[in-house]
C-alpha cells in the first residue's frame, strides 16, 4: 500500500480505484461500501499514521516510520521498473511482461541512458518509479530520470554542479522550477498569445516575458488581473462600452471614443497633472534601485515621447549605444512600450553595463540585482503610471465632473419626457401614474431616482408592447358564427329548398348522421 520510496501511503489506496498488479488469483467479492473503507482507513491509520489523523482523504499520508531497505525476495507484484546500482529495468507496455529494457547509468551523472533489453531482471534489484522524457520533472517518489537522445551529442556537466539538468540541447543547474515550467508550457503559451495580439512569431518572442512573469507574480491577485486586462486590451474604457451599446466617450475630456492610449495622452488638467507626478515618480525609482543613469535616461525619454510629454530632464541627450534599444523598441510598436511589452534588449544593455556594488565600509558585500531584476524594476515603473492614470480617470469618471456621467443623465431625462409626453402609447392606462408630473419637476429628481424609475418603465412598456401584439391577434379572428348557414325547415322526405343567402349557413353535412335537418 506504501509508496514506492517508503514515506507515506497515497490516498487511492482507500477508495477502491488502485489495484496492484498481482499475478496472484483472489476469489471475487461484492465491493465494499464506503462505511468500510473509512473503518479500513482510520485503522490504518491507527497502525501506521498516528501523527496524521485528521488528514483529509485527498492528500497523501506520512508514516509515522518510513520503510526500510527492499528484501532481495522473489515479488508476485509486477511493477513498471526496476533497479539495481547501476542498470535500471523499465517494463514496455507493447512488448509483453516478460521484456524489459535495459538502461545504465551514464557515469557519476543523475540520469540513465538506454543501452538494450533483457528477458529477465537484474539481479538484486527492486521496484522504483521514474519520470521519463525531455521535460526532466522530479516527484519525491521519483529518484533518477531516464534520457534517451540517441542521435544528440551533449557537453558534460559543468564542474563543480550539483546537479544538472538538460532540456533538449540546454543545459540547466539554477531555477530549474522556472525552466522546467517554461519548456512545458511557454510554446504554447506564445502561440496563444501571439493569435491573441495578432503579432508575427519574432515580435512575440522578442518580448521579454521572464520579467513579465516575475512581476506577475509579485502582485496581488486583483492587481494581476487588471495588468492582465490591460496588456491585452480588455479594460473597461470606452472602445469596449461601445461594443455593449454604451456610451463610449471620454469622461475626463469628452473625446469621442476613449482607448487605451488616450489614458496617457488625454487632455484633462487632472489626467496631465497626474502622468507628469509619475513619471518624476518613476525617474527617482529607478535612482534609487540602482539603475544606470543611461539607461533610466533613456527609459524616461521613451516614456514621454509614449505620452507625448517633454521630458522634464533640460540635460537628457542621447546615448549612441543605446540606438539598437530604441530601434529594437520601437518593432513592437507604439503601445507596447506602455502595456508593458519591453524589449529583450533592454535587459542585454543592463546586463553590459552591470556593475557589482562596492562593499561597505566594515568589508560586507551588499546584494546587488541582476539585469533581469532591473528589468522587472522598469516594468514596474510602467505598471505604476498606469495605476496612477486608471484611478485619477476612475475618480473623474465617478464624480460631478464626468462628461460621460452628464451625457447619461441628459439621455436617461430625455427618455422620461418621452415617457411622460407619449404615455398613451407606451404604457397601459393604468400605469400613467409613474410619470403623471410636470416636466420641470422630472428634471430635478436625482440620477438615481431617475434610473430606477426609467428601469420600471421600460419593463412596462415591454409588458404593454406583448398586450398589443395580443390584442392583435384576437382581433384578426374571425366569430364562429361567420361559419353558420342559415338553412329552411322542412318535412322528413321532402327537397331541402336553397339558402337565402352564403351568410350564416348551417351546413347539412356537417351534422350527426341519425339526426336530420327537419329535426334540428
Amino acid at each position: 500500500m506504501a509508496s514506492l520510496c517508503g514515506t507515506h501511503i497515497k490516498p487511492n489506496r482507500f477508495n477502491g480505484r488502485w489495484r496492484a498488479k498481482s499475478r496472484l488469483k483472489w476469489n471475487r467479492q461484492p465491493p465494499p461500501t464506503g462505511t468500510m473503507w473509512d473503518t479500513f482507513q482510520r485503522l490504518v491509520k491507527r497502525a501506521f499514521c498516528t501523527k496524521n489523523m485528521n488528514r483529509a482523504k485527498t492528500l497523501n499520508i506520512p508514516l509515522d516510520t518510513p520503510l526500510g531497505s527492499w528484501y532481495n525476495i522473489e515479488r508476485h507484484i509486477e511493477y513498471d521498473v526496476y533497479r539495481s546500482q547501476n542498470i535500471m529495468c523499465k517494463r514496455p507496455v507493447e512488448e509483453g511482461p516478460s521484456i524489459f529494457e535495459r538502461y545504465e547509468i551514464a557515469g557519476e551523472a543523475n540520469y540513465f541512458v538506454q543501452s538494450g533489453m533483457r528477458t529477465t531482471l537484474v539481479h538484486a534489484s527492486h521496484p522504483m518509479s521514474m519520470s521519463e522524457g525531455r521535460e526532466g520533472h522530479y516527484h519525491p517518489d521519483h529518484q533518477y530520470n531516464i534520457i534517451d537522445y540517441p542521435n544528440e551529442q551533449r557537453s558534460p556537466p559543468m564542474e563543480g554542479a550539483k546537479a544538472t539538468l538538460y532540456l533538449g540541447m540546454n543545459m540547466v543547474t539554477t531555477e530549474m522550477a522556472e525552466q522546467i515550467h517554461y519548456a512545458a508550457e511557454a510554446t504554447q503559451m506564445l502561440i496563444h498569445v501571439q493569435n491573441l495580439l495578432r503579432r508575427t512569431k519574432e515580435t512575440i518572442e522578442d518580448i521579454n516575458w521572464r520579467s513579465i512573469g516575475r512581476i506577475k507574480k509579485r502582485l496581488k491577485l486583483h492587481k494581476s488581473i487588471r495588468m492582465t486586462k490591460m496588456m491585452y486590451g480588455w479594460l473597461n474604457v470606452g472602445s469596449q462600452k461601445v461594443k455593449m451599446g454604451q456610451i463610449g466617450m471620454c469622461p475626463c475630456c469628452g473625446g469621442d471614443i476613449e482607448t487605451q492610449r488616450h489614458l496617457y495622452t488625454c487632455p484633462n488638467v487632472s489626467m496631465r497633472q497626474t502622468i507628469m507626478e509619475s513619471i518624476k515618480t518613476a525617474k527617482s525609482t529607478l535612482v534609487r534601485q540602482g539603475i544606470p543613469s543611461s539607461i533610466y535616461n533613456e527609459f524616461v525619454e521613451q516614456t514621454c515621447l509614449a505620452v507625448n510629454l517633454e521630458n522634464p530632464d533640460d540635460t537628457y541627450s542621447q546615448d549612441p549605444e543605446l540606438q539598437n534599444v530604441r530601434d529594437q523598441q520601437s518593432r513592437l510598436g507604439e503601445e507596447a512600450f506602455m502595456k508593458g511589452f519591453l524589449h529583450k534588449e533592454w535587459t542585454r544593455a543592463l546586463n553590459d553595463r552591470w556593475t557589482p556594488a562596492p562593499p561597505t565600509e566594515d568589508g560586507k558585500k551588499v546584494h546587488q540585482k541582476d539585469a533581469l531584476e532591473q528589468t522587472v524594476c522598469l516594468q514596474r515603473v510602467l505598471w505604476e503610471i498606469f495605476e496612477a492614470q486608471w484611478s485619477c480617470r476612475n475618480d473623474i469618471l465617478h464624480g460631478k465632473e464626468s462628461k460621460t456621467l452628464t451625457l447619461d443623465t441628459e439621455k436617461k431625462t430625455n427618455r422620461l419626457l418621452e415617457f411622460h409626453e407619449k404615455r398613451n402609447d407606451l404604457l397601459r392606462r393604468c400605469d400613467h401614474w409613474m410619470i403623471d408630473y410636470p416636466q420641470d419637476v422630472i428634471v430635478k429628481w436625482s440620477r438615481s431616482h431617475k434610473i430606477r424609475l426609467l428601469q420600471n418603465l421600460e419593463r412596462l412598456k415591454r409588458i404593454y408592447d406583448k398586450e398589443k401584439i395580443k390584442d392583435k391577434d384576437i382581433a384578426a379572428l374571425r366569430p364562429i358564427t361567420d361559419f353558420f348557414q342559415v338553412v329552411a325547415r322542412t318535412t322528413p322526405g321532402a327537397p331541402v329548398a336553397p339558402a337565402a343567402g352564403p351568410e350564416r349557413c348551417l351546413r347539412a353535412n356537417s351534422m350527426p348522421t341519425k339526426s336530420t335537418v327537419g329535426d334540428i
